[in-house]
């Protein structure tokens, strides 16, 4: 992590900064998992119901975002949503579960989008 202003800045991990990590040759192909020191991006499974509840659930943690908090029942469908999406390849987007490596603990979710395949653009959040 870098810091700026006292705030924390994201580094892209060595593996996207290497162009064999991702190449772009029509379509995208699968460069995840993905492992920092700290953190493991990978895709979400069913078995990460009750984890994705519990921070999708808390108010706290969505107060900026334009969903939730989540009943249970809306978990369940965004989940099923997501692995049914993630079962699709290739595909213009990429969810991504986002796992602390040391207590092997679900914290939240990351997702890249293809914004202008012709000009190679993306934007995550």
């Amino acid at each position: 992590m870098l810091r700026a202003n006292g705030r924390r800045k994201l580094t892209i991990p060595c593996a996207l900064s290497r162009a064999s990590a991702i190449r772009y040759d029509g379509e995208m192909n699968r460069w995840f998992p993905l492992e920092t020191e700290r953190l493991l991006l990978r895709e979400r499974r069913a078995d990460d119901e009750t984890a994705v509840h519990e921070y999708a659930s808390d108010p706290e943690v969505v107060r900026l975002m334009i969903w939730g908090p989540n009943t249970r029942e809306a978990t369940r469908e965004f989940l099923t949503r997501a692995l049914a999406a993630q079962a699709q390849w290739p595909r213009t987007s990429v969810g991504l579960a986002i796992e602390l490596k040391g207590e092997r603990r679900l914290i939240g979710s990351i997702e890249l989008r293809m914004s202008d395949e012709a000009n190679r653009a993306a934007d995550f959040g």
